[in-house]
């Protein structure tokens, strides 16, 4: 996690030494529960302006490679999945030990996180890169601030022109003399 900064060395350091993990799955929820702690002016973050601050947009950019999943380890009966943020699929904290139940569980979380953001004032946009599902587009156009902030994006080298579609939406021009 980098906290708010306007160093781009710094954030483009951070996300070089970003690496996947090919386990549990997808959690939405958890990524997007934490850029709200970001945000917020709350610990355990504390750069956030207060919410809804005349003259400050707050902006969420959500990409995701895949619909919501809990799995792993299900061979494992004493854990029925991989570690996650929530614990254990046996555990019993996605509210059920199924992982199909357990998933949807978990798109409802991030429906919750997303309107609690857009309850606060925060603009999303969510990008679904190479899984453009029924029910990813369900999800995540609801979850955007707007129907059409929602952007399927099914080829990796188009990354960067939707990221410069968005950022015209919010960037302003400014004419001096």
């Amino acid at each position: 996690m980098v906290p708010l900064t306007d160093d781009f060395d710094k954030l483009r350091k951070a996300a070089s030494q970003m690496t996947e993990w090919n386990g549990s799955g997808t959690n939405v929820s958890e990524g997007l529960s934490w850029g709200m702690r970001v945000l917020s002016p709350a610990a355990p973050y504390t750069d956030g302006a207060p919410w809804k601050t005349p003259g400050i947009s707050k902006i969420v950019l959500l990409l995701t490679d895949g619909e919501n999943v809990v799995y792993g380890a299900s061979e494992q009966e004493s854990t029925k999945s991989d570690y996650t943020s929530y614990g254990y699929l046996a555990g019993g904290r996605f509210g059920s030990d199924n992982q199909t139940t357990a998933a949807r569980n978990v798109d409802g979380w991030t429906k919750n996180v997303c309107t609690q953001l857009k309850n606060e004032g925060v603009q999303i946009y969510t990008m679904v890169l190479q899984s453009d599902t029924a029910a990813n587009r369900a999800l995540y156009s609801a979850c955007a601030s707007d129907p059409s902030n929602y952007y399927a994006v099914n080829d990796p080298t188009k990354l960067p022109n939707v990221f410069l579609q968005i950022a015209n939406n919010f960037t302003k021009l400014q004419l001096t003399n």
